[in-house]
């Protein structure tokens, strides 16, 4: 009887680390999920817009795109976008902001949509502050929001901590960190130990010092929302929370409250 619990207990240890195992080496498939644009592609959006390309010091180059209001811009707006988007989807998002008088300007990620390199969070965090530094060479850090949107709020946070200077920083369906959410989901697992993807927004809006709005819905299954609850412990400075009963991931702009704050984000 003991030897066949030994065996028992010796196949599902063995399970366990395999499992551990394959966690560890294909993260990045339960993470990220890009998809590949052909470079001779066209995009096709109802505000007018320009494509450009950014070029890093490591060689790659990021495709990116910026959208022009109708009347002057009153400032930009620097959209992050989320694991499974690429440019082509969400350049539709941009005449939220064009309609607002506010420009907007997005970036695929090294190894989404046409922007070639390689998925790491070095290059993701690259990815941002190369936006940034693009849209500060056509308007004064005053008038630059940065915004992002769920895997997009880590990049947007991070941003916003190293480049510093900004109007306001907009966080839609946020998590306390990757981690955290790992956690919440696998709990049964050792995280901390297997997680090579951290993106701990929460270690970065502890230095930010500008406006700072997080907006979660209460039905989000995607990232819990007790996940950005904690923001709230964190004693953060010009922070304003917005929790939207019922709204899931993804539509909080049928909500009035999401109106509701950009408009304060954007005045």
């Amino acid at each position: 009887m003991q030897k066949w619990l030994r065996r028992i207990a010796i196949a599902l240890a063995s399970v366990y680390l395999l499992i551990c195992v394959v966690m560890y080496l294909y993260q990045e498939k339960l993470l990220f999920h890009p998809y590949l644009i052909s470079q001779d592609h066209k995009y096709d959006f109802a505000d007018r817009f320009d494509e450009f390309r950014i070029h890093l010091a490591d060689g790659s180059d990021l495709d990116a795109l910026h959208f022009y209001a109708d009347t002057p811009a009153r400032g930009v707006v620097i959209f992050f976008h989320g694991n499974g988007e690429a440019l082509d989807r969400a350049g539709h998002k941009a005449g939220y902001f064009t309609s607002r008088g506010y420009d907007c300007m997005m970036v695929d990620y090294s190894g989404y949509g046409k922007s070639t390199g390689t998925i790491s969070e070095r290059n993701i965090f690259n990815s941002g502050l190369a936006l940034y530094d693009s849209a500060r060479a056509h308007f004064p850090t005053s008038r630059i929001v940065i915004y992002g949107m769920s895997l997009g709020t880590g990049v947007a946070a991070h941003t916003a901590r190293d480049r510093a200077w900004f109007k306001s920083l907009v966080l839609e369906c946020p998590y306390y960190s990757i981690t955290d959410v790992a956690k919440r989901r696998y709990g049964f697992m050792p995280i901390g130990l297997l997680t090579r993807y951290p993106l701990s927004t929460y270690q970065y809006l502890k230095d930010i010092q500008h406006p700072t709005y997080v907006i979660h819905g209460t039905a989000d299954r995607v990232i819990p929302v007790e996940s950005p609850r904690q923001f709230l412990d964190l004693g953060l400075h010009q922070f304003t929370y917005v929790e939207v009963p019922g709204a899931g991931h993804g539509n909080l702009p049928r909500y009035k409250e999401y109106d509701d704050m950009w408009n304060k984000a954007l005045n």
